[in-house]
């Protein structure tokens, strides 16, 4: 359980600056890529421990990212396999969808299948990933300028009210979190 908050945050901002850098990155080595992936994992272990600890506002859990699901096309993804994701997923295929923070943290935290998108430029654009339990159905691509921004609102993200509340029928307890970096809207 996290009691302080901050130091995870500013973890945060620091692997975002670093992933915002990789953007227009020209000349790539190995350990370039070794560390895209642990900035990506750190951010991503950071913003669930952040998100179970309910030290991120509720404005910024709903948050979500604009992603790309490929279809699998049925073939088996093993350790083999894995870096064919063009014999393995449908690419001609895209559909959009929204993932949420939580989903997105855990299906790159659990990727069995992680491969980077370098933009025409050489820079990196985005992320192939697909966790154990999914890597059978689908394949997830997010752009990088999506996760950074999310990296960056948690990271910014400041709870300055919190109300406990009980369920009356299961008897749990659940907390409303409030930011005063977000704007409500009339709904809420």
């Amino acid at each position: 359980m996290i009691f302080e908050s901050w130091p995870w945050k500013r973890e945060l901002k620091r692997r975002s600056a670093s992933l915002d850098r990789r953007r227009s990155q020209k000349r790539w080595m190995e350990s370039s890529f070794f560390a895209v992936e642990q900035d990506l994992f750190v951010s991503a272990f950071a913003i669930r421990k952040l998100l179970e600890s309910k030290k991120i506002s509720d404005e910024v859990e709903s948050l979500s990212l604009v992603a790309t699901i490929f279809k699998s096309t049925g073939r088996v993804v093993d350790f083999m396999s894995r870096h064919k994701i063009d014999k393995l997923y449908d690419l001609e295929h895209p559909v959009t969808a929204d993932i949420s923070v939580r989903k997105f943290c855990d299906q790159l935290i659990h990727s069995f299948v992680f491969e980077t998108e370098l933009s025409d430029d050489g820079g990196l654009s985005g992320i192939y990933f697909s966790s154990d339990n999914l890597k059978r159905t689908e394949l997830i691509y997010v752009r990088l300028i999506e996760i950074i921004d999310v990296i960056e609102r948690v990271a910014e993200d400041d709870v300055v009210s919190a109300m406990w509340l009980r369920d009356p029928k299961s008897g749990e307890s659940k907390v409303v979190r409030k930011s005063n970096r977000l704007r409500l809207t009339a709904e809420e």
